[in-house]
């Protein structure tokens, strides 16, 4: 497998772990043609409108961290993609991974550490750019994507809001 699906295959891991720690199930679409890799749902009763959230993920071993965040090149077409309005909220969600596939995971008797740490943003409403290639997207710091921010997040959507 080369470097770059390992990166995808461990972003999915990674997300399922969140979301499966703040009781919430993920899939995965059968095609990526609309920059969707991944759906988490619920089905909990306390929700009233069953929120969902289509989740374009990316992992990426660049140290691109700046005080305002971390800062991405969005290949062109996802930026797009995520840029439009849709029915159902659609966030970006990067993966920050050590540059060694060794390191991502350390595991023992104990403990089992998924590295490094992911953030999520919402392009919803940001201008259309005549990019060719990719459009650096800065994803804030205090944007980490935990079990708990997760929660959050699907709270606000199943009250109508978006993220």
């Amino acid at each position: 497998m080369d470097l770059n699906a390992q990166k995808q295959e461990f972003s999915v891991a990674w997300l399922t772990a969140v979301a499966a720690a703040a009781g919430f199930s993920l899939i995965r679409p059968a095609v990526d043609d609309d920059s969707v890799d991944a759906v988490v749902f619920t089905g909990k009763s306390q929700y009233t409108a069953r929120p969902e959230i289509h989740v374009q993920l990316k992992a990426s071993a660049m140290d691109a961290m700046h005080a305002d965040g971390l800062h991405f090149a969005l290949p062109q077409k996802n930026y797009d993609d995520l840029c439009r309005p849709t029915l159902v909220p659609h966030i970006l969600v990067v993966l920050r991974v050590p540059s060694e596939p060794s390191a991502w995971l350390i595991q023992n008797e104990v403990d089992m550490l998924l590295r490094h740490c992911a953030w999520w943003t919402t392009l919803r409403g940001m201008p259309a750019n005549a990019n060719a290639t990719s459009t650096t997207v800065v994803l804030p710091r205090e944007r980490v994507l935990t079990p708990q921010s997760l929660v959050a997040l699907m709270a606000r959507i199943d009250a109508g809001g978006w993220p």
